[in-house]
């Protein structure tokens, strides 16, 4: 079982920030949402 919340509040809180590590974690989400799926 994977903590979704947890992943979802980090790239929240990243989001605000807005910094250029924001894609990363964009591109980060996208991956793991795939991976929930693929499970």
């Amino acid at each position: 079982m994977f903590d979704i919340s947890k992943i979802g509040f980090i790239f929240a809180f990243d989001l605000r920030k807005m910094n250029n590590n924001s894609l990363h974690i964009i591109l980060l989400g996208i991956i793991i949402l795939l991976r929930s799926q693929r499970v």
